[in-house]
């Protein structure tokens, strides 16, 4: 097939290099345009004139995953046009690409790969795009183990303040984490309590404990694992 627009991107935060060429010997025209949703709509359209001025409706987009999600994938195959996702582990890449890596070298290779796909049949080394509710899921689990790691970071840093202050872990505040709730009212009380406590609480150590009471504040009840 030769009557396909292909488009090799490079994408970044805030810009997007791409290369794109028609047919096996079609010229190869390079651009950079924003990383918005305006600008994506506004390449979409001048995507598709090409094609159309170049005699062909179909289009071959793709670019190679990264932290930026697959807002781009949507959009583009919202807007009728073939997109695919690349796992940067699976191409192939010589010790003189990986030093002399750049925007453009990038976006070139990715137009290759394209051409090679569009043009010899070879498959593209793509990854698998999750739909929207697997997307979801995702994210409630994220911040389930986010959560969680704080409150672990949290438990160490007042036990290992406490016994530096010379202290014991009231019996309120141990019990809170082992039911794995999040800090509640009688522990809270129990550490307040610590720092006013004259005897047990040395006028220099009072601001350690200002600070124990302060850690928890920030940490909240993982989310449940479930949704409505």
């Amino acid at each position: 097939m030769s009557d396909v627009l292909m488009v090799g991107c490079d994408l970044h935060d805030r810009t997007m290099m791409l290369k794109s060429c028609v047919g096996r010997d079609g010229a190869v025209r390079t651009r950079t345009v924003p990383n918005d949703r305006g600008s994506r709509r506004i390449l979409m359209e001048l995507l598709k004139s090409e094609a159309v001025a170049a005699g062909t409706e179909k289009i071959v987009f793709a670019y190679e995953a990264s932290g930026q999600g697959f807002g781009l994938y949507d959009q583009l195959r919202e807007g009728g046009i073939e997109c695919h996702v690349l796992a940067p582990t699976k191409m192939a890449k010589t010790p003189g690409e990986r030093k002399r890596k750049t925007d453009d070298r990038d976006a070139e290779k990715i137009l290759d790969l394209v051409r090679a796909s569009v043009l010899a049949g070879t498959s593209l080394p793509t990854v698998w795009v999750p739909g929207w509710q697997t997307r979801d899921d995702r994210e409630v689990v994220r911040q389930r183990v986010t959560v969680a790691d704080k409150r672990c970071k949290l438990k160490s840093q007042v036990q290992s303040l406490l016994k530096r202050c010379d202290l014991r872990e009231p019996v309120e505040v141990k019990a809170s984490w082992e039911i794995g709730h999040e800090f509640a009212q009688p522990a809270m009380k129990s550490l307040s309590e610590l720092r006013s406590e004259e005897v047990a609480t040395p006028a220099d150590q009072s601001p350690r404990l200002t600070t124990i009471i302060r850690l928890p504040s920030g940490v909240q009840q993982p989310p449940p694992l479930w949704r409505a």
